[in-house]
């Protein structure tokens, strides 16, 4: 499922997985080598922060 926030063109994306005993990961679509690792207390507080509208989150918002 694509975000509507991810753009019209569909190449500035977030993605993110779950990873069995690491917990989050969060990479961005075309920078695919930059992951960045999150706990769950960090992937809880960046989830709040974008639904919260915190700027700087979301790439190309």
């Amino acid at each position: 499922m694509k975000s509507s926030l991810s753009g019209g063109t569909g190449q500035d994306c977030l993605e993110v997985a779950r990873v069995p005993g690491l917990g989050w990961v969060l990479r961005h679509s075309v920078l695919t080598e930059h992951r960045i690792p999150l706990t769950e207390a960090e992937y809880d507080a960046y989830v709040g922060g974008v639904r919260a509208g915190e700027s700087g989150l979301v790439p190309g918002v």
